[in-house]
C-alpha cells in the first residue's frame, strides 16, 4: 500500500511493506503473526520501507501514515 509517512512538519513518500503482527491492547501479547488484514481500532506492527527521500526518527518517536490525504494509521517509532 502507498502511503505518505508524517513525522511533525516532514513526510515523505513510502509503502507499507509488510504487516508483522495484531497485538492485544490489554498486556501487549501477539494476536496472530502476519495477519491480512488489521481492522480498525486494533493494534498492529508493520512494517514501512520510504521511497527516495528520509526522514530522521528515533525510538518512540510519533509517526502518521496517510493515503490519499487520509490518516489510515498513527504509531510509534520501535
Amino acid at each position: 500500500m502507498a502511503i505518505d509517512v508524517h513525522k511533525g512538519r516532514l513526510h515523505a513518500a513510502g509503502r507499507i511493506c509488510s504487516m508483522l503482527a495484531t497485538i492485544d491492547k490489554a498486556n501487549g501479547q501477539i494476536i496472530k503473526k502476519k495477519p491480512r488484514h488489521i481492522p480498525p481500532g486494533s493494534l498492529a506492527r508493520v512494517k514501512v520501507e520510504l521511497a527516495g527521500e528520509s526522514i530522521p526518527v528515533e525510538a518512540g518517536n510519533r509517526v502518521v501514515l496517510r493515503n490519499n490525504g487520509q490518516t489510515v494509521a498513527a504509531g510509534i517509532i520501535e
